[in-house]
């Protein structure tokens, strides 16, 4: 019997692994490699408790809440609801002494995205994956479908949680915490509105796909607006200097 649960992790994880060396890689030297570390254990932990309490105490998303709610309502409590319950737990984490009124904080709350939305994700594509690999992984095209369903839902959530723990980040740097929980909040909203859509509406490969260009969308306007802002005008050159070296080296 092949897990579920195991195939998940590793779709998950290591890909989330991947984002956060390259979100950081060529800023190594600009933030704390433990304070880092720190973050990202953080991160993960504060992931599996906060969709725990989703499931056990909410489960807005469910097939029962709207019966009682209808789906309009539904979607609004996941989207709102789960959206403000995530940034708050990333704001309280980035609000900790260790990391609030620092420059380099939204590296941490990248640390902190990609650890939360792994974990986060997990327990859906578990989900997705479940029916294809147990009690016998299947392999036929639809199981291909699901595997590739599950990469690209757990990509964009993952790349969706990294950039708004940036913004949360940004807002705790300069001291502004409740900012960053709205801000956090606001840029999860159409990650989350997709995930209802998945869910109650049309799971598949085409829903997926696009919750993965909203994940890249959010994370390159993350990038561009607050990690590279944050950064020192000469380690921007450096790094400038550097990748004209790499390239002319390859070429």
């Amino acid at each position: 019997m092949v897990s579920a649960q195991l195939v998940a992790s590793i779709l998950t994880v290591i890909p989330a692994m991947g984002l956060l060396f390259w979100i950081l890689n060529r800023y190594e030297g600009y933030f704390e490699q433990n304070r880092l570390f720190f973050a990202l254990t953080l991160g993960i932990f504060t992931g599996l408790g906060v969709r725990f309490l989703e499931l056990a105490l909410f489960q807005f998303e469910s097939e029962a809440t709207v019966a009682v709610t209808g789906p309009i309502f539904s979607l609004l409590y996941t989207v709102a609801g789960y959206g403000l319950v995530e940034a708050l737990a990333n704001q309280a984490v980035l609000g900790f002494r260790k990391f609030r009124s620092r420059k380099d904080t939204p590296y941490y709350g990248a640390a902190l995205g990609v650890g939360f939305g792994a974990m986060w994700t997990l327990q859906f594509t578990t989900f997705i994956l479940k029916p294809s690999l147990e009690p016998a992984l299947q392999l036929t095209i639809a199981t291909a479908g699901k595997l590739l369903e599950a990469v690209l839902f757990g990509a964009g959530m993952v790349l969706a949680h990294a950039a708004a723990a940036i913004w949360v980040g940004k807002a705790s740097g300069d001291g502004k915490l409740w900012r960053g929980a709205a801000l956090g909040a606001l840029w999860l909203m159409p990650a989350l509105a997709i995930y209802w859509f998945i869910v109650r509406v049309s799971p598949g490969i085409l829903p997926a796909l696009v919750l993965l260009g909203y994940g890249i969308l959010a994370l390159q306007q993350a990038h561009k607006r607050v990690l590279e802002v944050i950064v020192p005008p000469e380690i921007r050159d450096l790094v400038r200097k550097e990748r004209r070296r790499t390239a002319r080296k390859m070429e």
